[in-house]
């Protein structure tokens, strides 16, 4: 879990470094918990206490200023792609995969050690036909989920990578 943490932050601070100073304040003052995440705000007070040598006080009304001065011709906001949802759509799919696979294991030992004791013959195994195709299907579900949880998180390596290819890379790292 920790990995992940060490990635998740770094990956909030590639997307908040690559934002304007302005909309870093922004975020700061909206102080949206719904949007970010606790570190996310955490990595957005180090940014900001890098680009301007200290943090400023939250000002929800520096916000709203802002939005008035901009007018309608606003742009729309960046929520195509949250890193923080990516993350917990990645880890969710990962517990979903190991709870699934341990349920349709479960099933098929029940049934199979049901079946053992009717089990005489070498024709009667047909009733482990059953909880076989079970177990694949837990298993089928198990890799499907797990890379899924995997791929969004090459994804978001990928959008890193490109991020730094448009930006520069980061010269603190």
């Amino acid at each position: 879990m920790s990995k992940d943490l060490g990635r998740q932050e770094y990956v909030i601070r590639a997307n908040l470094e690559a934002r304007e100073t302005e909309d870093l304040l922004e975020i700061w003052h909206l102080h949206d918990t719904a949007e970010w995440t606790d570190t996310a705000f955490d990595v957005l007070q180090d940014i900001l206490l890098e680009r301007l040598g200290e943090v400023p006080r939250r000002d929800p009304e520096f916000a709203n200023s802002r939005a008035e001065s901009q007018g309608e011709g606003r742009a729309l906001p960046d929520f195509l792609h949250n890193t923080d949802r990516v993350f917990s759509i990645s880890y969710w799919a990962k517990i979903l995969s190991w709870v699934l696979l341990v349920l349709y294991l479960g099933n098929s030992g029940l049934s199979i050690a049901n079946n053992i004791g009717s089990i005489g013959k070498l024709s009667d195994l047909v009733y482990l036909v059953g909880p076989l195709i079970t177990t694949t299907i837990g298993i089928a579900y198990f890799v499907i989920l797990q890379a899924v949880s995997e791929g969004l998180l090459v994804l978001v390596d990928i959008a890193i990578d490109v991020s730094e290819a448009e930006t520069g890379p980061d010269p603190g790292s």
